[in-house]
């Protein structure tokens, strides 16, 4: 079985990557607009007593953050422990917040006991209903995304598996090898499926519009070049949060620096939504060789190191062949991780990033 990487929780998740069971648990510091104290109070809310519903979780820990803060973890999926959909949290945070903060200055002077401490205010309010319905699937990855920088219910291209394959399409990690390889040349055109997750337009010299879209799928991303000549044509149907095919020449641009990942370059020769790629399916092109192994460099470092072993569980799942090697700071020496090795990807490099801090993750 391979190593899950289990969406943040308030009733179980801890400040860092913690390991739960085989799997691995996704922070709440980590969550945008959260940050470690409101989660170290969580936490030592929590060491007294879980959260039984979405009421005591407020009741207990309505003070330690604002609105957006706990909208955050709502959209991030850290809610979702309470069994109430996002949307109707999304809708009813911010009044049960102030209902919760009404009631905590109308009863704080009958808080307090005999003996001048002061009493635990039971749960006295009832979460608003809403008949909202549930966010869409692309809006509840959407948010996860926004949030932690990664997907837990899926992913975008979740579902297209069948059509990527009648069309022939590659991935991004199946692009990378056959351009490292030579099995692809700048010159071969590729299908690339892929989700639009940045549009930006520029103006050239000569007053025309182009683009240069950031794409990605479940192993990386990808830049598209949009030229004017193409734009004019398909540039109202590339948009943000889209699920496309994206056609046309793929290069290799190169990194700054020794340690950084060479990125992904398609001139972009048609688009088209997978559904109409389906109908106008060509024989399907076989897939480029498999190129030689790259090695991956892991830092360890004094604040990093409990969670190594969490790292190389990690990348080791992964089944590729490339070496993965172990630099200890400290000791200044470098070995081989034995009987580990790795497929490196964009994703892989990202998550990684996130266990062990993204300064100390390379490949060369």
């Amino acid at each position: 079985m391979g190593i899950k990487l289990l969406a943040p929780s308030v009733n179980e998740s801890f400040g860092s990557f913690s390991v739960e069971g085989n799997d691995l648990r996704f922070g709440l510091a980590a969550i945008k607009n959260v940050g470690a104290l409101f989660a170290d109070r969580i936490i030592n809310e929590r060491t007294r007593r879980k959260f039984t519903n979405i009421e005591d979780f407020l009741t207990r820990c309505a003070s330690f953050g604002s609105s957006k803060t706990f909208e955050s973890l709502a959209t991030a999926g850290a809610l979702d422990c309470f069994g109430i959909p996002r949307s109707h949290l999304l809708a009813g945070l911010s009044t049960a917040l102030e209902t919760v903060s009404r009631d905590r200055s109308r009863n704080s002077e009958g808080q307090l006991s005999l003996f001048g401490g002061s009493i635990e205010s039971e749960t006295a309010f009832e979460f608003p209903k809403s008949s909202l319905p549930e966010l869409s699937r692309s809006e509840l990855l959407s948010g996860e995304k926004e949030m932690t920088g990664l997907y837990f219910s899926g992913h975008p291209l979740d579902g297209y598996g069948d059509i990527l394959k009648r069309i022939g399409a590659l991935d991004s990690a199946a692009i990378r090898k056959g351009l490292e390889s030579g099995s692809l040349k700048k010159t071969d055109k590729i299908k690339f499926a892929a989700l639009v997750t940045k549009k930006r337009s520029k103006v050239t010299k000569k007053n025309d519009i182009m683009a240069f879209v950031t794409a990605e799928d479940e192993q990386g991303e990808a830049e598209i070049i949009v030229f004017p000549s193409l734009y004019t044509e398909c540039g109202s149907l590339i948009a943000e949060n889209k699920v496309l095919i994206f056609e046309g020449n793929p290069e290799l641009k190169e990194s700054f620096g020794d340690e950084g990942v060479d990125s992904i370059s398609i001139i972009l020769k048609s688009v088209s939504t997978p559904e109409d790629a389906a109908r106008n399916a060509p024989e399907r092109k076989p897939e480029p060789e498999e190129t030689k192994a790259r090695s991956l460099y892991i830092k360890v470092t004094d604040s990093n190191a409990e969670r190594l072993d969490d790292a190389l569980a990690l990348a080791s799942q992964t089944g590729g062949s490339s070496r993965i090697l172990v630099y200890f700071e400290k000791e200044k020496r470098l070995c081989a991780a034995k009987g580990k090795s790795a497929d490196i990807s964009e994703k892989l490099i990202k998550q990684l990033g996130l266990i062990m801090g993204g300064e100390n993750i390379a490949v060369k």
